[in-house]
């Protein structure tokens, strides 16, 4: 998950054909406004693409990793 200012600034392209109301951390619900592809690259020859999403996270924070505590509130 990224931030919406993040993305912005690196100039990603967004797919905001669907909007998710999560349940994330302290239970407190979110929108995912966007999604987008990005790719990232380890060492000479590795690629990851890989999809996140985009929304607000909140101030001060670009990037949350490891999102498996979060699920679909709706």
């Amino acid at each position: 998950m990224i931030s919406l200012d993040l993305a912005r600034r690196l100039k990603i392209k967004l797919n905001s054909q669907k909007r998710i109301k999560v349940s994330g951390l302290g239970g407190v619900p979110s929108y995912i406004t966007s999604s987008a592809q990005i790719k990232i690259t380890l060492g000479w020859r590795v690629v990851y693409v890989m999809d996140v999403w985009v929304t607000n996270i909140g101030e001060g924070v670009d990037v949350l990793l490891g999102m498996d505590f979060m699920f679909s509130a709706g």
